[in-house]
C-alpha cells in the first residue's frame, strides 16, 4: 500500500521557483525592449526635428531681402542679418521673431545671428526624454 504517486511539496516548490525565475526573465526582455523602442522614437523625432529647423533656416537665409539700409552692424548690412534666438524657459526657437519650432529643449551655442553676406555658423542642440540631438552646420551663399 506505499504506492504513493504524486507531487511532493518540494518538487512543486521547486517548478514555481523555476517558473518565477522564468517569467522574470521574460518580463526584463519585454521591458528592456519597450524602454529600447521608446528611446530610439524619441531620438528620430529629435533628429526629423533638427533636419526640419535647418531646412526652414536655410530656406529664409537663401532669401534676398530688398536692400533699404547701408547699417553695417557686425560687419554685415544690418537688413542681411537673421536673428536666432531660443526663449527664456529653453521651450521655444524663433528666427527673426517668428516661431519655427516649439516642444523640445533648445540650447544655442552658436549662431545667433546669420549673416547672409558671409559664411554664418549654426551650432544648437534639441532634447527631449532623456535624448538630445546637436546640429552644426554653417550657412554660405555662393555668389
Amino acid at each position: 500500500m506505499n504506492d504513493e504517486r504524486g507531487i511532493t511539496l518540494v518538487e512543486l516548490l521547486a517548478v514555481l521557483a523555476i517558473m518565477g525565475i522564468i517569467i522574470v526573465g521574460i518580463m526584463s526582455v519585454l521591458s528592456t525592449g519597450t524602454n529600447s523602442a521608446d528611446r530610439t522614437s524619441t531620438r528620430q523625432e529629435i533628429q526629423q526635428e533638427g533636419n526640419l529647423i535647418v531646412e526652414r533656416v536655410r530656406a529664409y537665409y537663401l532669401e534676398n531681402p530688398a536692400s533699404t539700409t547701408t547699417e553695417i552692424v557686425n560687419g554685415c548690412n544690418k537688413n542681411q542679418l537673421i536673428n536666432i534666438s531660443v526663449a527664456s524657459n529653453g521651450s521655444q526657437l524663433r528666427m527673426d521673431g517668428v516661431l519655427i519650432s516649439e516642444g523640445y529643449t533648445y540650447e544655442l551655442s552658436e549662431g545667433t545671428t546669420l549673416c547672409r553676406e558671409k559664411r554664418s555658423p549654426l551650432k544648437l542642440t534639441l532634447k527631449k526624454g532623456g535624448q538630445e540631438f546637436i546640429i552644426q552646420t554653417a550657412f554660405s551663399k555662393l555668389n
